[in-house]
């Protein structure tokens, strides 16, 4: 007579278990999903929780106890780091800024942008040169008659001979002022003070599709003698430019 081999008893895994490790392993996975995605992120939180992430999957989610050999030493002289958080209620306080220092810095910014070199792609060709005889009271930079005239003539010649994408430059000297810091902000006042009176003299169509500049050359020595007026030394020079 045959007897039918019995089935073997298969002992199945509670299904508690599954659920309790899929459980731990999923709430872990998502609390290092939004460590990772936080604006403000810790170091050393974000390594803990990858940490117990993957501590969680090598041991299938069983608590630690159940899954150290030996008995866990109490850790000594633990001390508790308090992290901040994005919903801290605690303002955040601004530090103090003094307005000079503010303005100092501000003034120290403007300096180191005026001295970065940068190379301009635009190529311009001087086109006129035209030096005025006119000259200035001493450590002076009112306007005077003679230098007035001058610049209105030139502003009609200007108006009728150039085209629309013209840059007009004016230099200024003051060689009657001694060599130093002073002989710099007079040149540059007097080459300021003529930049506005010949805008002024231009009607507001032409002066908008125009470029007026203008700058201090001290006492004019090498500037001029790279336009080639080494021998006369005027106390305004208009240099006309233009775009190629």
């Amino acid at each position: 007579m045959n007897i039918p081999p019995q089935a073997e008893e298969v002992q199945e895994v509670p299904i508690w278990v599954v659920s309790f490790g899929d459980m731990i392993t999923n709430l872990l996975a998502c609390f290092v999903l939004m460590q990772s995605l936080a604006s403000t992120q810790d170091k050393t939180l974000f390594n803990a929780g990858m940490g117990s992430f993957r501590r969680a999957v090598a041991t299938y989610g069983m608590p630690t106890w159940k899954t150290t050999h030996g008995r866990m030493e109490p850790r000594r002289n633990y001390r508790k780091i308090k992290y901040p958080t994005e919903e801290s209620p605690e303002p955040l306080m601004q530090p103090v800024i003094n307005p000079r220092d503010d303005q100092l810095r501000q003034l120290y910014d403007d300096m180191r942008k005026l001295l970065n070199v940068s190379a301009s792609d635009s190529r311009r060709r001087v086109i006129a040169v035209r030096p005025m005889s006119a000259k200035f009271a001493p450590s002076s930079a009112s306007i005077g008659g003679d230098l007035q005239g001058q610049l209105a003539s030139l502003a009609a010649d200007l108006t009728q001979t150039l085209g629309p994408r013209s840059i007009i430059f004016i230099m200024s000297a003051a060689p009657e002022v001694e060599n130093g810091p002073k002989q710099w902000v007079v040149s540059a006042m007097r080459a300021a003070a003529a930049k506005e009176t010949l805008a002024g003299l231009l009607s507001s169509e032409i002066r908008a599709g125009w470029e007026l500049g203008a700058a201090g050359v001290g006492a004019g020595g090498r500037w001029y003698a790279n336009l080639g007026l080494a021998d006369s030394k005027p106390h305004v020079l208009v240099v006309v430019l233009e775009d190629q």
